[in-house]
């Protein structure tokens, strides 16, 4: 499920904001999930989208809150997910 929600088959969402943040070492963070009008199944097509709903730092990361909903071919939405990651400054150029 956690797969489904943060990439689109080909690139995960972390591929989509790494040309703005450059090459860094991240650290997984918490995710929620919540089965709307799931459960989700292997053969059936999903058209996930997701956005940046918060952003922040602390003295040693930066770190992103991202959205993620899940729909049917019908548009249902069938699960949704909160995920949050963060970026070690000490890894990252943008902070040599």
């Amino acid at each position: 499920m956690f797969r489904l929600l943060t990439g689109d088959g080909k690139h995960s969402h972390y591929e989509r904001i790494s040309p703005a943040i450059g090459e860094t070492l991240s650290m997984f963070g918490a995710f929620e999930i919540a089965y709307v009008n799931g459960p989700v199944f292997l053969d059936r097509p999903y058209t996930v989208e997701g956005k940046v709903v918060g952003v922040g730092d602390s003295p040693k990361t930066e770190l992103l809150w991202w959205d993620a909903t899940a729909r049917d071919e019908k548009g249902v939405v069938i699960a949704t997910m909160r995920h949050l990651l963060r970026f070690l400054k000490a890894s990252s150029s943008l902070y040599a």
